[in-house]
């Protein structure tokens, strides 16, 4: 009887508690994306990334795997490495692939 009570506990918590998002400042060292802020949301598979300077905003569906997030669109793949916080950006047509750095940041508090 004990063991049925632990076993119907165990099934009414859930196996994976929906993991807040992950918001990071991502340097490169180019003239057109200098400052990147990305948010990474696993639960919903969401990647959003906004140009610091021009505010201009992406947003990508990511595929995660243990140590990386990997994003793109039609000419362009991200990769941010989950381990040493790094941003790669690969576009094959313009300046080939460029590497930079990223902060964890943590949420802040809201008014609304």
């Amino acid at each position: 009887m004990k063991r049925a009570l632990i076993i119907a506990a165990a099934l009414l918590v859930p196996a994976n508690a929906s993991a807040e998002p992950i918001y990071l400042s991502c340097t490169l060292p180019t003239k057109d994306q200098p400052k990147l802020d990305v948010t990474i949301d696993e639960a919903t598979t969401n990647v959003s990334v906004v140009n610091v300077v021009t505010y201009e905003v992406q947003l990508f569906r990511g595929a995660f795997t243990r140590d990386l997030v990997i994003f793109q669109d039609a000419n362009t793949k991200y990769v941010i490495s989950r381990t040493k916080q790094v941003f790669i950006r690969s576009t094959p047509l313009l300046d080939g692939v460029v590497t930079g750095q990223c902060a964890l940041h943590p949420p802040l508090a809201r008014s609304f």
